[in-house]
């Protein structure tokens, strides 16, 4: 008897990762930068790219991944507002019979606090 072990394997796709950054009053905050990380097993971070904001308050990169893989968004502050970070994690699924087009359009909602004067 033979045991053979299979492992899934995907496509890589592009996903679109976006951040809107708002103060505690949910207004969008404009021109502010936000850094854009990926890790694969949660815990150890790699840089992707930086993005501004814009109008609404969202700034976003694109990611080639081919796996479950978590982003995180970081907005460090400035003389006005604290920093401010937060994650999500995107899961590729098996296509059945077909390929799949993915379609990832999580938004990461960043809130900050204004720092007291």
């Amino acid at each position: 008897m033979y045991r053979t072990a299979l492992r899934a394997s995907y496509d890589p796709v592009t996903l679109r990762v976006v951040a809107r950054l708002t103060d505690s009053g949910g207004n969008p905050l404009q021109g502010k930068t936000i850094d854009f990380y990926y890790s694969y097993d949660g815990v150890l971070f790699n840089y992707i790219d930086s993005g501004v904001t814009d109008y609404n308050g969202t700034a976003s990169v694109e990611h080639v991944t081919d796996k479950r893989t978590w982003y995180r968004a970081i907005f460090s502050g400035d003389d006005i507002y604290d920093g401010s970070s937060a994650m999500t994690t995107f899961t590729p699924r098996r296509a059945v019979l077909r390929p799949l087009i993915w379609r990832f359009k999580r938004t990461v909602y960043i809130y900050v606090v204004r720092k007291p004067r």
